[in-house]
């Protein structure tokens, strides 16, 4: 990639970035100021390093000693001030934008289309909402600000440079294409490298999180061998990869340039210098000055090259966010008439998953009135879950339609349904916190009398003030801590506080024993009669027992009986 392409690149990835800027563009013109007036104060820095040489050391005058001693300190005093200016103006920014980028992704996510989360991997999301948005959020200072005040800045010092000494001057720029192209060689090989590193740290989350979530499993059927093996597969590859970017990173960033500044560049000024100096054309002084600025010189090409060699190499992580945020194809369409009825109605209904031969529902028709208490019943296999997952939107049937009241379901805003419907399964998710920040996810404003009266009714108030630390005991991870009959009735709780229209229980307590069963039943008969009970189940006696207006039985490719 040339530098045209490389800058209209970044042309391209601030223009992305810009909107995130929100609420931090005064500090953003603000880091600019302050690194403008760093580059300038850096500029005075070998003047007065001049007129100690020429003035005190080599003229012998005293009085320039004070204005030089006052100088320099004042200088380095409003340099270190500027300094830690900056570095705030840059914290703020920074993570402004990457909490806002994060976000962004995030709700990008929250936002794809149901039948895109099973490719969706946890390492994958993980890499992404930490790596990437960790290097775009910082993109706005290293690769904006920073490199542009980096080229004016070498335009400065290259005249200034010329105005010291021309045949120096020529002699020291003949190594800037040299280090571009080094830079850029060495980047070309390191982006191959990030690309590979960061695939392997994706699958390796990936799989962490299998293992850590199937600890039981692993060691009830003696697995962690097999674990151990993996897990040193991965570190093995991350290894090896680790080891071939961080030779083309020392070779870049550390290697090149200390043979070109230190070793070639210092003794070619050094030597070509004193000749000059030998025959009068230069002064010590002059020389000394000369040495500063082009010191200065080659930090700053140094400095952008390796932006672009960091812009080549992390170009990678660059595209994978970008295309996150502003991906609309996995993007779900959502309606926008909203339910002035819960009337549901399935009117020959047909689905069929990709690959297969057969409908899993075939011209599947039923109606459930709002208020009413539904059991749906049918072996496993027969449809159930995809049934739900019809009612909720989650699946579109290619025949047929489902509705609620007069509006077809593709029609309707999903996120104003599902503030309505609240939806609980045997795997219904439970987090690694308090019992009161889980039961409040159902409602972020309730009073604690309404959550004590919401655990009353699901019967899990006694169960939690007999825990140690009350509602703020910790109860694990997806409630370990917790029974199983307690884990559905704090589910139950915290469907309670949604105050939803529609309340679906899919085989909520298809893992429970008759006695955990009946307390659930007990609980459901707490739900208003005006909200629409929805129970899921291949149970027949739950079926035949629990006192329901309206009973569905579905078998495969057959109409509800």
């Amino acid at each position: 990639m040339n530098s045209v392409k490389k800058n209209n690149y970044r042309i391209f990835v601030m223009k992305q970035l810009y909107p995130f800027f929100d609420g931090v563009k005064k500090w953003f013109a603000c880091n600019v100021c302050i690194s403008v007036t760093l580059k300038i104060f850096a500029l005075l820095v070998p003047v007065f390093y001049a007129l100690f040489v020429e003035k005190v050391l080599l003229a012998k005058s005293a009085k320039y000693l004070v204005v030089v001693v006052l100088g320099t300190l004042l200088l380095q005093v409003l340099i270190s001030v500027f300094n830690m200016c900056k570095i705030k103006c840059t914290y703020k920014v920074n993570n402004t934008v990457f909490k806002q980028v994060k976000i962004k992704a995030l709700q990008q996510y929250f936002d794809m289309k149901f039948e895109k989360y099973p490719s969706v991997k946890a390492g994958d999301v993980k890499m992404v909402l930490e790596d990437d948005v960790n290097r775009l959020s910082a993109f706005g200072g290293a690769q904006s600000i920073d490199y542009v005040l980096n080229c004016v800045y070498a335009v400065i010092l290259i005249i200034l440079l010329f105005g010291l000494d021309w045949r120096l001057s020529l002699l020291s720029f003949m190594f800037i294409p040299i280090t571009f192209a080094l830079d850029h060689l060495v980047g070309d090989k390191e982006k191959g490298v990030n690309g590979a590193l960061n695939a392997n740290d994706g699958s390796w989350a990936t799989w962490l999180d299998e293992s850590i979530k199937g600890w039981k499993e692993i060691r009830i059927n003696k697995l962690a061998t097999k674990r151990e093996e993996e897990f040193e597969k991965f570190q093995k590859t991350e290894e090896k990869n680790f080891l071939v970017w961080i030779r083309y990173w020392v070779t870049r960033v550390l290697v090149i340039p200390k043979i070109k500044d230190d070793f070639v560049m210092q003794f070619i000024l050094y030597f070509l210098g004193g000749i000059l100096i030998y025959y009068n054309y230069l002064s010590i002084g002059v020389l000394l000055v000369f040495v500063q600025y082009y010191g200065m010189l080659s930090n700053t090409v140094k400095d952008l090259s390796q932006a672009d060699a960091n812009l080549q190499s992390d170009m990678y992580f660059y595209e994978r966010i970008l295309e996150r945020l502003t991906n609309e194809e996995d993007k779900a369409e959502d309606g926008k008439s909203e339910i002035d009825r819960y009337d549901i109605s399935f009117s020959n209904v047909s689905v069929r998953y990709p690959g297969m031969d057969t409908e899993v529902v075939e011209n599947l028709s039923f109606s459930i009135k709002e208020g009413e208490r539904v059991i749906i019943r049918g072996a496993s296999g027969a449809g159930k879950s995809t049934v739900l997952k019809l009612l909720m939107g989650v699946l579109s049937p290619d025949k047929g339609s489902v509705s609620y009241g007069d509006i077809n379901l593709s029609n309707i805003n999903k996120k104003k349904l599902y503030k309505n419907l609240a939806y609980i399964s045997q795997d219904a998710m439970l987090f690694n916190d308090t019992v009161m920040e889980n039961l409040i996810l159902g409602n972020g404003t309730a009073s604690m009398e309404e959550i004590k009266e919401a655990c009353k009714k699901a019967c899990i108030q006694d169960v939690i003030e007999s825990l140690p630390e009350g509602y703020n005991t910790i109860i694990g991870e997806n409630g370990s801590m917790l029974s199983g009959g307690q884990r559905q009735r704090l589910l139950l709780a915290r469907a309670f506080l949604r105050d939803a229209m529609i309340y679906v229980f899919d085989e909520a307590t298809s893992a429970l024993d008759k006695k955990i069963e009946n307390e659930i039943e007990k609980a459901l008969e707490q739900i208003p009669s005006e909200r629409t009970v929805i129970v899921v189940t291949h149970r027949e006696k739950f079926f035949d027992d629990y006192s329901i207006v309206n009973k569905i039985s579905i078998s495969a490719n057959t109409k509800p009986k």
